[in-house]
């Protein structure tokens, strides 16, 4: 579960996750869980229309008037690109390096495929007759996730037409999630040129806006630029078309459900088609991706997952597994990854098991906690990690234990790497076997055990007297380096919350009084009562840190969810403001495809994740996934590394 970036050098990040998707974990009783609580479900969601006409903006109670001027014009906290309300300005966006899908081209280069059976006539590279209806689509998705731009001049020969316009001979760039069509494809965007107007026309949107051309024949240059940001609760694409007068018309907003997969990535695909000879396109076409925030939005940059040991064809061993004839302490199932940058290494933590978590309520699964570092932030180059002598960090080996053996006293889970103390220090819950009331502990690399907080009733530290158990440690940093905040899911009464209180370095222990950061009282919405699990990055921005809190909650119909959630804080603040919640929550599903990516018969259960700053502005995210067959047997536990590009000092 963690990620963290720390004040201008240190790079880092964490780990937690409750493993099994599922309220009963929060049952606060003497032996193992037996069913959900019986708390209510939240409201359904509001159905969302299939069209992509226009919608009103929803901007909440203020606007970011202008994201370039350092100030917090709504005064939500957030300021300029952090701002929500700045995600479709260009200012916030970057070029995607490495990443131009469809060079400047001939519409006879290898890519584009004809729509119909009667190919457009090209002349020089230049399409110049579409006959009756036709077009070329090129064969590559271009993920317009992240946001991009399409370049393409049209040649506008200022023929009259007489007739209806509808009828009139045109041309068009249209952009589509299918690649087949007939006469032309179904287009979420399509900017034409018909009759003397230059158009932009989509499905479900009856007024097309348009620009005049006149009746001087010429080259009409035209750009796209696709920009993501949040409409009524969604995540959508924000099209701007420029015109040749240097005007420009933002189109509607395209949902981003409606987009087509890229592999790992969402896009669209892109055609030029037409009707007759009066408009012709020119073969000098060019298509761009950015590097736009997108929280929605991830990317499969390292093609190995993470497993506790080798054995399995393209995936990386965490070198947890012990070998026979010793018992295998991590064989049976992992989850909770914590993930940290230190000195140009990765390490990664999580905690695993010799028995499957399933087992319960029948009996109860011990887990202990394992820690491997590689010495490439991209481990592909070596196909495996450098464990600590196949023994767990912290636990017993093995972990859990029935018949034959004897049981350990206590179980740990959801590990935290921070390097926030001026050494990598593991944070991790602690319960006795045989209960889920946990208590937080840390752990110094020299393996000392300090109790930095115990839930009302518990002994032997600082009592948190708001929760019956405590959960998913993570240290964020705070102006004070003596100080920063331990953020960490609260228990309490069926439901969790989760809260956050200063932390001592020299005490190992929290002081003062503690906050909720998100819970009941906060409108959580499309998520139930239920949020967990804190993962964050941290940025100074001026004199102010900011912070980027993921977390998990439930959906309707106990869909498991990641959330994000921002605010901005002084340094010196005693308690840190409300968080923003990011308007097209949320960002990842459970039965999202990103979290089945190469397993084509298999079924996904988050079982964690967490954030890291790897380097620059990327962040790197590692997802626990459980995948089975569809008859729910033979599971393989893994870390999925997924990626996202987000402008270092914005959102």
């Amino acid at each position: 579960m963690r990620g963290l970036v720390v004040l201008a050098a240190l790079s880092l990040a964490g780990c937690s996750i409750l493993n099994e998707p599922d309220r009963s974990r929060y049952r606060v009783d003497a032996g193992p869980d037996s069913g959900r609580d019986g708390g209510p479900d939240a409201p359904d969601a509001p159905d969302v229309p299939d069209d992509v006409g226009p919608d009103a903006p929803d901007l909440g109670p203020g606007v970011e008037t202008d994201c370039t001027n350092g100030r917090d014009d709504d005064e939500d906290g957030l300021t300029d690109c952090e701002d929500f309300d700045c995600t479709t300005e260009a200012t916030c966006c970057m070029a995607a390096a490495g990443r131009t899908p469809i060079e400047e081209t001939t519409f006879m280069s290898v890519g584009w495929e004809s729509t119909t059976d009667m190919v457009p006539v090209i002349e020089e590279g230049d399409v110049i007759d579409f006959w009756t209806g036709a077009g070329f689509v090129h064969d590559e998705c271009v993920p317009f996730g992240g946001g991009g731009t399409v370049s393409a001049t049209f040649r506008y020969t200022a023929t009259p037409c007489d007739g209806e316009l509808e009828e009139c001979p045109f041309a068009r760039v249209t952009l589509s999630p299918v690649s087949e069509g007939s006469p032309f494809l179904p287009a979420e965007l399509a900017v034409e040129i018909r009759g003397g107007l230059l158009r932009v026309t989509q499905e479900g949107l009856r007024d097309a806006p348009t620009s005049e051309l006149g009746g001087e024949a010429r080259d009409v240059a035209v750009r796209i630029d696709l920009r993501p940001g949040t409409r009524d609760g969604r995540a959508v694409l924000v099209p701007f078309v420029r015109t040749p007068s240097g005007g420009t018309i933002e189109g509607a907003p395209i949902d981003q459900r409606n987009l087509t997969s890229c592999g790992t990535l969402q896009g669209l695909r892109v055609a030029v088609e037409g009707r007759g000879t009066a408009v012709g396109v020119r073969g000098s076409f060019r298509v761009e991706t950015q590097d736009c925030p997108n929280p929605s939005q991830f990317d499969r940059v390292i093609d190995d997952p993470l497993t506790a040991e080798g054995g399995f064809a393209n995936r990386t061993s965490l070198g947890w597994g012990a070998t026979e004839p010793d018992p295998d302490w991590a064989n049976a199932w992992i989850g909770a990854p914590s993930l940290a940058v230190l000195s140009g290494e990765l390490h990664v933590a999580g905690h695993a098991s010799n028995h499957d978590p399933n087992i319960e309520p029948g009996g109860w699964v011990g887990t202990a906690i394992g820690h491997s570092e590689h010495n490439a932030l991209d481990w592909a180059s070596t196909p495996s990690f450098s464990g600590p002598d196949d023994e767990p960090r912290l636990g017993e080996q093995p972990p859990s234990c029935f018949g034959g053996c004897t049981p350990p006293r206590f179980k740990f889970r959801e590990p935290h790497l921070s390097p926030l103390t001026g050494a990598l220090r593991l944070f991790a819950a602690r319960a006795e076997l045989a209960t889920d009331v946990y208590e937080i502990v840390t752990q110094s690399a020299s393996a000392e055990l300090d109790v930095v907080v115990v839930p009302r009733g518990g002994t032997g530290g600082p009592i948190e007297e708001n929760c019956e158990s405590l959960r998913d440690p993570f240290l964020a940093p705070s102006g004070d380096a003596l100080r920063p905040w331990l953020f960490y899911t609260c228990i309490d009464g069926g439901r969790s919350s989760i809260r956050a209180a200063r932390y001592l370095v020299g005490e190992r222990e929290i002081t003062g009084m503690s906050f909720e950061v998100l819970g009941a009282a906060d409108d959580l919405a499309p998520f139930g009562l239920d949020v967990y699990s804190p993962e964050l990055v941290v940025d100074m921005d001026g004199d102010d840190l900011v912070y980027r809190l993921w977390f998990l909650g439930f959906l309707p119909g106990s869909e498991l969810a990641v959330g994000l959630a921002v605010t901005r804080a002084a340094p010196d603040a005693a308690e840190l403001p409300k968080f923003t919640l990011y308007p097209a929550n949320p960002v990842l599903r459970d039965s999202d495809p990103t979290l089945t990516t190469g397993c084509s018969e298999c079924r996904a259960l988050a079982q964690g994740f967490t954030v890291a700053r790897i380097e620059g502005n990327r962040l790197r995210f590692l997802l626990a996934r459980d995948l089975r067959t569809s008859d729910a047997t033979h599971p393989r536990f893994e870390f999925l590394p997924l990626e996202q590009v987000w402008v270092p000092d914005s959102l």
